[in-house]
């Protein structure tokens, strides 16, 4: 049973996520930044360049131990950007003990595929999205092959000198996102998690698409050219932080070369919208899958297998983002927010137990309408 008296700060807390400081930069993390290095590679120079940034934990604001699990669920939907846009979007208040990149289940290095639902049921992920690229040519001899750095769980799972922007989290729970050399990567000593993308997003809460461009190597990403991949609309993924030092997973829905999704330079302002104030593009298109507690909450777009193809289905991918909780019992604040032309509808108030999830609509905002709601949704 949840105290009345805790509702306020909990509106309070989840209001915040609405409003951000323009002036929150990354600070220096001892000499881990304004590295430049290059070295002899196929195409451009690879070079560290990379910011460092702490995470919080909002526990204390909520009355909970700083060991339990905090996560905002927002499902956004609106017409932006001249076309619909769909939605899912994590905020994570603790994610240090909580956030981990992990394998498919064969692993990286058997070059095995599955679902993002599948592994998250495995490793009983409370949230979990795609994540790294992988090589998706069913005909090449790499077909599966987990392409970029992958650190599990402090594990170094493979290392690659490719000149692509990686996301990460160090053993201390600081955020490092950027180019990063393999002397940076070292032997994963200093870092718990790492994935690379292709595109830095937001660099210091402004657009980086146009500068990652000149950058990034093009050969981790099957669409096109590496200019055409960030102009055409899609389903995205990506994965970064705000201002608040929470990490934040989003996931478009949509469809490569069609009408439904965003383009990364339309995803880097929309992340920017969000608050957000670094982020990287990640493994999108029909890999884009959003999961809560085993089941998929976005829309995938590939065809599912024959006879139902005229229906859609998640792709079977590499490696996945896994917020996950070593305790049976935790209390997860989940704001899922729809937002239409009306505004803002509700937020909820969400507790994880062992026997499942007691949803509770606390109140609507700017809708002008009151919601209540309640139900037990199996974990």
């Amino acid at each position: 049973m949840v105290s009345p008296a805790l509702f306020p700060t909990l509106v309070m807390l989840l209001l915040m996520g609405v409003v951000f400081a323009n002036d929150v930069y990354p600070y220096e993390f001892d000499n881990w930044v304004n590295h430049s290095r290059s070295h002899a590679r196929r195409g451009p120079p690879l070079s560290a360049s990379f910011d460092v940034f702490p995470t919080q934990n909002w526990n204390d604001s909520l009355h909970v131990p700083k060991s339990n699990l905090v996560v905002e669920h927002l499902r956004y939907s609106t017409a932006s950007f001249g076309q619909s846009i769909s939605a899912n979007i994590f905020r994570i208040g603790n994610p240090k003990g909580h956030y981990t990149v992990v394998e498919p289940l064969g692993g990286c290095q058997s070059q095995s595929r599955e679902y993002t639902s599948v592994t998250s049921q495995h490793y009983s992920c409370i949230v979990a999205t795609n994540a790294g690229f992988f090589d998706p040519r069913p005909t090449a001899p790499t077909y599966g092959k987990c392409l970029g750095n992958v650190i599990s769980q402090g594990r170094l799972v493979q290392k690659v000198s490719h000149n692509n922007v990686a996301f990460g989290m160090l053993k201390n729970g600081s955020f490092i996102v950027g180019m990063l050399t393999p002397e940076i990567v070292g032997d994963g000593d200093e870092f718990h998690t790492l994935v690379n993308g292709v595109i830095w997003l937001v660099r210091n809460n402004k657009s980086y698409v146009a500068e990652s461009l000149k950058q990034e190597d093009e050969s981790t990403q099957y669409t096109s050219s590496l200019r055409d991949f960030a102009t055409v609309v899609s389903a995205r993924n990506a994965i970064g932080y705000d201002g608040l030092g929470r990490l934040v997973l989003v996931s478009i829905d949509g469809k490569t070369w069609s009408t439904r999704g965003i383009n990364l330079y339309e995803f880097a302002e929309f992340l920017m919208s969000l608050g957000v104030v670094n982020a990287i593009n990640l493994d999108g298109g029909g890999s884009a899958t959003a999961v809560v507690n085993g089941t998929v909450v976005s829309m995938p777009s590939d065809p599912c297998p024959h006879p139902n193809e005229n229906f859609s289905c998640e792709r079977k991918i590499t490696t996945i983002n896994c917020i996950y909780s070593p305790r049976e019992l935790d209390i997860v604040v989940v704001n899922v927010e729809s937002k239409p032309e009306s505004g803002w509808m509700y937020i909820s108030l969400v507790l994880v137990t062992s026997v499942g999830v007691l949803f509770v609509v606390l109140r609507s905002m700017r809708s002008g309408k009151r919601h209540a709601a309640s139900g037990i949704i199996p974990v």
